[in-house]
Protein backbone atom coordinates (compact mmCIF):
# COMPACT_ATOMS: atom_id res chain seq x y z
CA UNK A 1 0.00 0.00 0.00
CA UNK A 2 2.78 2.32 0.22
CA UNK A 3 3.20 3.55 -3.00
CA UNK A 4 -0.63 4.70 -2.63
CA UNK A 5 0.12 6.30 0.91
CA UNK A 6 3.46 7.84 1.21
CA UNK A 7 3.13 11.44 -0.34
CA UNK A 8 -0.69 11.51 1.38
CA UNK A 9 -2.23 14.51 3.31
CA UNK A 10 -5.18 13.31 4.20
CA UNK A 11 -6.80 9.38 4.46
CA UNK A 12 -9.95 9.14 5.49
CA UNK A 13 -11.14 5.89 7.40
CA UNK A 14 -14.18 4.22 6.44
CA UNK A 15 -15.52 1.52 8.14
CA UNK A 16 -19.06 0.96 9.78
CA UNK A 17 -18.19 -0.85 12.33
CA UNK A 18 -14.96 1.25 13.13
CA UNK A 19 -13.88 0.82 16.84
CA UNK A 20 -17.14 -1.11 17.91
CA UNK A 21 -14.79 -3.90 19.01
CA UNK A 22 -14.32 -3.46 22.49
CA UNK A 23 -12.12 -6.97 23.43
CA UNK A 24 -9.23 -5.74 22.07
CA UNK A 25 -7.04 -3.05 19.57
CA UNK A 26 -6.39 -4.73 16.85
CA UNK A 27 -8.28 -2.95 14.31
CA UNK A 28 -6.36 0.22 15.96
CA UNK A 29 -2.97 -1.64 15.35
CA UNK A 30 -3.66 -2.31 11.69
CA UNK A 31 -4.66 1.07 11.24
CA UNK A 32 -1.24 2.09 12.75
CA UNK A 33 0.55 0.02 10.89
CA UNK A 34 -0.90 1.51 7.80
CA UNK A 35 -0.44 4.97 8.64
CA UNK A 36 3.26 4.57 9.55
CA UNK A 37 3.98 4.33 5.76
CA UNK A 38 2.57 7.97 5.38
CA UNK A 39 5.35 10.65 5.41
CA UNK A 40 3.36 13.93 5.78
CA UNK A 41 -0.06 12.81 7.25
CA UNK A 42 -1.95 16.34 7.77
CA UNK A 43 -5.36 15.28 8.20
CA UNK A 44 -7.89 11.84 8.73
CA UNK A 45 -11.52 11.63 9.05
CA UNK A 46 -13.34 9.05 10.30
CA UNK A 47 -16.74 7.56 8.83
CA UNK A 48 -18.21 4.91 10.88
CA UNK A 49 -21.54 4.71 12.78
CA UNK A 50 -21.50 6.99 15.87
CA UNK A 51 -18.65 6.39 17.95
CA UNK A 52 -18.98 7.63 21.79
CA UNK A 53 -16.37 10.28 22.94
CA UNK A 54 -15.57 8.08 25.88
CA UNK A 55 -15.10 5.04 23.83
CA UNK A 56 -11.72 3.83 24.43
CA UNK A 57 -10.26 2.16 21.08
CA UNK A 58 -10.70 5.20 19.64
CA UNK A 59 -9.16 7.28 22.23
CA UNK A 60 -6.09 4.95 22.20
CA UNK A 61 -6.08 5.37 18.74
CA UNK A 62 -5.92 9.03 18.20
CA UNK A 63 -2.64 8.82 20.79
CA UNK A 64 -0.96 6.24 18.78
CA UNK A 65 -1.88 8.59 15.92
CA UNK A 66 -0.42 11.57 17.18
CA UNK A 67 2.83 9.97 18.46
CA UNK A 68 3.41 9.30 14.98
CA UNK A 69 2.27 12.78 13.71
CA UNK A 70 1.54 15.19 16.58
CA UNK A 71 0.15 17.75 14.65
CA UNK A 72 -2.31 15.68 12.79
CA UNK A 73 -5.70 17.19 12.44
CA UNK A 74 -8.88 15.12 12.89
CA UNK A 75 -11.77 15.58 11.03
CA UNK A 76 -15.03 15.82 12.06
CA UNK A 77 -16.27 12.41 12.44
CA UNK A 78 -19.28 11.69 9.38
CA UNK A 79 -21.47 9.12 10.10
CA UNK A 80 -21.39 6.02 7.39
CA UNK A 81 -24.55 5.57 5.32
CA UNK A 82 -25.06 2.02 3.38
CA UNK A 83 -25.90 2.27 -0.15
CA UNK A 84 -27.77 -1.39 0.09
CA UNK A 85 -25.62 -4.17 0.66
CA UNK A 86 -22.26 -2.22 0.67
CA UNK A 87 -20.26 -3.62 3.72
CA UNK A 88 -17.11 -2.71 2.57
CA UNK A 89 -14.49 -0.76 3.91
CA UNK A 90 -12.09 1.63 2.48
CA UNK A 91 -9.18 4.23 2.56
CA UNK A 92 -9.26 7.27 0.47
CA UNK A 93 -6.57 9.39 -0.03
CA UNK A 94 -6.28 12.72 -0.60
CA UNK A 95 -10.24 13.71 -0.81
CA UNK A 96 -10.65 11.21 -4.28
CA UNK A 97 -6.95 10.23 -5.33
CA UNK A 98 -7.23 6.75 -4.88
CA UNK A 99 -10.06 4.24 -2.87
CA UNK A 100 -8.47 1.86 -1.50
CA UNK A 101 -11.26 -0.92 -0.28
CA UNK A 102 -10.89 -3.66 1.57
CA UNK A 103 -13.61 -6.35 1.56
CA UNK A 104 -13.47 -7.25 5.39
CA UNK A 105 -13.55 -4.82 8.64
CA UNK A 106 -10.20 -3.73 10.06
CA UNK A 107 -11.08 -5.55 13.12
CA UNK A 108 -10.02 -9.25 10.98
CA UNK A 109 -6.66 -8.01 11.46
CA UNK A 110 -4.42 -9.45 14.14
CA UNK A 111 -0.60 -9.19 14.74
CA UNK A 112 0.34 -12.92 14.88
CA UNK A 113 3.42 -12.33 17.05
CA UNK A 114 5.16 -15.54 15.92
CA UNK A 115 5.24 -14.14 12.47
CA UNK A 116 5.69 -10.42 12.89
CA UNK A 117 2.85 -9.86 10.35
CA UNK A 118 -0.81 -9.29 10.23
CA UNK A 119 -3.23 -11.54 9.30
CA UNK A 120 -6.79 -11.89 8.81
CA UNK A 121 -9.70 -14.26 10.33
CA UNK A 122 -11.44 -14.02 7.84
CA UNK A 123 -10.84 -14.06 3.60
CA UNK A 124 -10.38 -10.78 1.82
CA UNK A 125 -9.16 -8.68 -0.85
CA UNK A 126 -7.51 -5.58 -1.39
CA UNK A 127 -8.75 -3.58 -4.42
CA UNK A 128 -6.84 -0.18 -5.61
CA UNK A 129 -8.82 2.24 -7.45
CA UNK A 130 -8.31 5.60 -9.03
CA UNK A 131 -10.60 8.36 -7.86
CA UNK A 132 -13.12 7.88 -4.95
CA UNK A 133 -15.48 4.86 -4.72
CA UNK A 134 -16.94 6.01 -0.91
CA UNK A 135 -19.91 8.69 -1.14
Amino acid sequence: MKPYLRYAKRIEIIDKQLFKDTRNETEGDFLIEILKTVENLQEIGLISEKIPKNNLRLKSFQKKVRDISPNIVFLKHREYVSRGKNHDRFLIVDKNKYSIMFSTSFNNFYLNSEKNEFVSKAGFEIVFKKGRKFY
